[in-house]
Order: C-alpha cells, then structure tokens, then sequence
C-alpha cells in the first residue's frame, strides 16, 4: 500500500497571513510472515487547521517498521509478533533532531489472549531542551468464554512537565477494566485509570490522578434499558452518581428519564469518606427528553 497526503492552510491573524504547508507519504507492506512500513511526514511551522486536530506543527519526521511474525507448534502459544521500530524527528523551531525507538513483542496465547511487553528509547524536545521520554510498557488483553473480558496496560517512562519552566519528569500510567456478563440482559463494567507524575531530580511526587468507575447495564429488550454509572475522581475528591432510565422506539423516537448527583469532599487532606467531615452533595438533577420522528 502506498499512501499521499498533502494540505496547504491559509490564516489571517492580526492583518497577518500565515500559509503552511503538510505533506506525508508511506510505503506499508503486511503478509503472514511479515510486514513493513516506511514514512515519511512534514508539517509546516504555520499549517493551521481548526477544523482538525493537529497535536503538533513544526517538525520533519521519518519513521521506518519492521514486524517479523513466528508461529510455533504449541497449543498455548499461538502466536509471536516483534516490532523493530524507529523514527527521527527534527524540530524546525529549534533546528534539533529528537528520536524513537521500540523493540515489542506481542504474545498470542490460547487464541483469547495477547501478552505484549514493549521497551521504548526516545527523546522529545521541548522549549528548546531535550527531554527523555522512553520507558517500558506492559499490556494484557484476555477473554474468557464470552462473559469476562480483562484488560490492563502499565507503563513506566520519563515524561515532559510542560509549563513556563519545564523538567524532567517521570510517568507511571495504569489503566485496567474487568466486564462481566453474567446473563444476557446484564453487563457490568469496572475500570480504573490512575497517572502519577514526579520531578526525577529528586523523587518528588507533582500529583496523583485516580479515577475509579463502575458501569452497571441490564436490557429489558431492544427497546428499554437501565444504566446506572458510578465515579470517583480521587484527584479533585468528588464522586459522580448517574442513573438513566432509556426507551427508544426507533432513531428519533426516544424517551429519557436521568437522575444525576455530585459529592465532594472540601477538606483536601481528608479521605473522602471521613467520619469528622463526610462529603456533601454539592448538586443534584433531573431530566427528561421525549422526542418524536414524524415520517410520511
């Protein structure tokens, strides 16, 4: 597969026109055996497109994929997938090359199951600085007879604080989910995201960011279901109670019936759960929409 993108953008700011330019092309090749990839991307220092999301402007970048694929004779290894990739990118703010780098290896265990383990080398610049960004990651995705399915990624890597006066940082990232369904007409669904930032020069902590929720569905029949959704922020100390009684007919033909609720916890040093200062519901709503499509 050969691939060819251009844009051009036009932007006046100020009495000031500002044309940039974003050009990319890829080669990519997949069979069973193997597969390749090779690209190649620029993005003018003023391409602009509010339209769209560009994450970053400014930057020349390569990248090259390789992907070897082993298939042992094993009943619980299925599968062996490597990932040899790297990429060179040159800030043309700053006129510095950063780079990327990963080795990886994806497991496919039993046919319902992926292991995949990945150890990254990388740079990014920021603000004129090189900063280390590579790290480790860990990845599991596994189903088990249709009713529980299981997931979980952790990655551990040096990390940007992107601020007025920027340093070198380290990362660690948890995202997990467990869905059951038990019955046919019921699912459930519990995740968790947590972030913690630190300074690396002395192992300081910035912040802690959980987020904790829990997803519970049960489907009368194809017309009406119940949802209820539970979730705690233990950043900010608040909890978030959604409930949703839904009927729809046909697309158009709906009726909603929610109730929704917040508490916080205003002592930050408290757990939320506090026996001196509980939470207090700082709001609370209800909402119907009924809406119906006409046709002749």
């Amino acid at each position: 597969m050969v691939e060819f993108s251009g844009f051009n953008s036009h932007t006046r700011v100020n009495d000031e026109n500002l044309t940039g330019l974003s050009l990319g092309t890829a080669l990519s090749h997949d069979s069973r055996n193997h597969g390749y990839s090779l690209s190649f991307r620029e993005i003018g220092k003023d391409f602009q497109v509010n339209t769209g999301y560009v994450s970053r402007t400014g930057i020349t970048q390569f990248t090259g994929l390789y992907s070897p694929k082993f298939y042992p004779s094993s009943e619980w290894l299925r599968k062996i997938t490597l990932e040899i990739f790297s990429s060179v990118t040159r800030d043309q703010f700053y006129d510095i090359w950063e780079s990327s780098s990963h080795l990886s290896a994806l497991l496919t265990l039993g046919g319902t199951t992926r292991f995949k383990a990945r150890y990254e080398l990388s740079n990014e610049i920021f603000a004129g600085e090189r900063f280390n960004t590579g790290g480790v990651q860990l990845s599991l995705v596994s189903l088990y007879r249709n009713w529980l399915s299981l997931s979980i990624l952790y990655r551990n890597s040096g990390a940007i604080y992107y601020g007025e006066n920027p340093y070198q940082g380290r990362l660690s990232r948890l995202n997990g989910q467990i869905e059951l369904q038990p019955w046919p007409k019921f699912s459930a669904n519990f995740g968790l995201v947590y972030y913690g930032f630190s300074r690396e020069e002395d192992g300081s902590t910035v912040y802690q960011y959980p987020i904790t929720r829990m997803k519970l569905t049960y489907q009368f029949n194809k017309f009406l279901f119940i949802r209820a959704i539970t979730e705690y922020n233990g950043y900010y100390n608040k909890l978030l109670n959604d409930l949703l009684f839904s009927f729809t007919y046909i697309p158009g033909t709906v009726f909603y019936l929610g109730y929704g609720s917040l508490y916080l916890q205003e002592e930050a040093d408290l757990p939320f759960l506090s026996r001196d200062t509980p939470p207090h519901e700082m709001q609370r709503g209800f909402f119907i929409k009924l809406s119906y499509l006409y046709r002749h």
